[in-house]
């Protein structure tokens, strides 16, 4: 951390902080500030690209419209400027252990955690952080990006048109769940992208060995958002196309058939 950030940080939050450097990625820098109070996390935009900046903004956004739900995201307790090309943000600490391998009750709070998260992203968002006139042309550009690529899906894949659709976080994994004190935490809300719910919900299942635990994940987000027949159809389709071959029992823990293979 140069000096110049070092002394903003002390003029903010007091000289008894202690300054721990957790992470360092292309995109921003992460670190623990320690109080006589409390800890925060400071998240500091690297990037000095205007749609670097507006994506840290609208990230932050949706983060604030989540906590303030109840959802369990950290919640956004400031946002400030470091100069003109770097913006800050603080949040609150969550003091946990990020979750590295599934088992059922795990993967079955997790299907639960992105079910919740969909019912919350998709009411509409309360405008928390003021966004500068700067931004107008990335917001123009986001949402054309975003109508093209709908219009693109509608075109070429007619018969999911209808899938119910809203804020995804698009970066579902599981080093982005956080266990707290029996709860579980989703962070890192950067990648956001309006689209399909159920889209997002089979690319987690994909990724990674998670595979295995298709049934808890389906049955945590069931219990808490219902997937609709259109929405099943599109789920059973698009994993019984992947790789996961070995998922005999999707077609019955969805329809609730005896029968474990697909349908034709």
């Amino acid at each position: 951390m140069n000096k110049t950030t070092q002394d903003l940080l002390y003029r903010k939050y007091g000289n008894k902080i202690n300054l721990i450097p957790v992470n360092s990625g292309k995109d921003k820098e992460i670190y623990i500030v320690e109080t006589h109070k409390n800890h925060f996390i400071i998240l500091i935009t690297k990037k000095k690209s205007l749609t670097r900046r507006y994506r840290f903004l609208l990230s932050n956004n949706l983060q604030k419209n989540l906590a303030s739900q109840g959802f369990s995201a950290p919640d956004v307790i400031d946002m400030f400027k470091f100069n003109k090309n770097k913006i800050a943000a603080c949040h609150t600490y969550i003091d946990g252990n990020k979750i590295e391998n599934l088992n059922n009750n795990t993967a079955y709070q997790i299907g639960k955690t992105i079910a919740e998260f969909h019912l919350c992203a998709s009411q509409p968002q309360k405008k928390y952080f003021r966004i500068s006139p700067q931004y107008w042309l990335c917001a123009m550009i986001r949402s054309a990006n975003s109508f093209f690529r709908n219009l693109r899906f509608k075109i070429t894949s007619p018969q999911w048109r209808n899938l119910p659709q809203g804020i995804c976080h698009w970066d579902l994994n599981l080093s982005n769940f956080i266990f707290c004190k029996n709860k579980i935490y989703l962070i890192d809300y950067d990648r956001q992208r309006h689209w399909a719910f159920v889209d997002e919900l089979q690319r987690f299942i994909k990724s990674g060995k998670n595979c295995d635990y298709i049934e808890d994940i389906l049955n945590g987000y069931n219990s808490v958002r219902q997937l609709n027949p259109l929405e099943q159809k599109y789920l059973k389709h698009r994993l019984s196309c992947s790789d996961c071959f070995y998922l005999q029992n999707l077609w019955n823990i969805l329809a609730n058939k005896e029968s474990t293979s697909f349908p034709k």
